[in-house]
């Protein structure tokens, strides 16, 4: 609109524009015409809503419009629920990209646990429902007593089983076999591997029957001699400490390995017992 024809504008026209251009834009204020003099003097303009009030140039309202003080306040919380909603977005975006977490069950399938505790402890049924975690106890039912017991997975992957069947400990307060028995890598026991010295409350073809189960090794019980287990431990340590241990590797023997020495030890393992005992 020209200059020319703007100051012809009558104060019904001069109000139709200036109101139009207020209303297309959103503002909420509005000319009191009685201050109209012409497109480029000052007019009073006033909000209804927050009662705020100025006099700029009709001009500048034609081409800006103007924001009243409650309009700002609206526009500064769209843009922070805008701004919120993005960063909604973008974290939402960021959870998703994250490997979710597996379930107890996707953990034990994937770490096989089923398969590796058949070779371990094969007499021992895991109820997977009762599992949490490799160390934390879950249910696991045997089926050489029928009992179930409280397991780690850890355990018994490293080849401890039933504590009914195979007992919890050594005790020196009760009646011991201290054994020695001869280590094959094969059933039909032609590829001797090493000898292990060891001590049970237990019969020793008891321990000897476990290693069969747990390990792939086979094993024979080969000497034993029975007396109160104080005296029986004993005699187990002087002897461990007289010769090299440890001949056969964890992964191998699995507990016990400690135990274990080379065959060319064994008459002086033989010795020491008739010695000590």
């Amino acid at each position: 609109m020209t200059k020319r024809i703007a100051n012809r504008l009558s104060v019904e026209q001069a109000e139709i524009k200036i109101v139009s251009v207020l209303v297309s834009k959103g503002h909420t204020m509005r000319p009191v015409m009685s201050t109209y003099i012409d497109y480029n003097s000052p007019v009073l303009i006033q909000c209804p809503i927050c009662q705020d009030s100025r006099s700029p140039k009709v001009t500048q309202i034609c081409m800006r419009g103007a924001e009243c003080k409650c309009y700002k306040d609206k526009k500064k919380q769209a843009m922070i629920v805008a701004r919120n909603e993005r960063e909604r977005l973008r974290k939402e975006e960021r959870e998703n990209a994250k490997p979710k977490p597996l379930t107890y069950r996707e953990r034990w399938d994937r770490n096989n646990y089923t398969e590796r505790l058949k070779k371990k402890t094969p007499n021992l049924i895991p109820d997977i429902e009762t599992f949490t975690d490799s160390k934390i106890p879950m249910k696991m039912f045997c089926t050489e007593c029928n009992q179930t017991v409280d397991k780690r997975v850890h355990d018994a992957l490293r080849g401890m089983n039933c504590k009914y069947c195979y007992g919890v400990g050594f005790t020196k307060e009760r009646m011991a076999n201290l054994y020695i028995l001869k280590l094959y890598l094969d059933s039909d026991k032609q590829v001797s591997l090493g000898y292990k010295l060891g001590i049970t409350n237990k019969e020793p073809q008891e321990r000897c029957d476990y290693i069969n189960k747990s390990t792939d090794l086979f094993c024979e019980v080969i000497y034993s001699i029975e007396s109160n287990g104080e005296h029986i431990a004993k005699v187990e340590r002087q002897i461990l400490n007289a010769i090299p241990t440890g001949f056969c590797s964890k992964d191998v023997m699995g507990d016990g390995y400690t135990e274990t020495f080379n065959g060319t030890y064994l008459n002086e393992v033989i010795r020491l017992l008739f010695e000590l005992t």
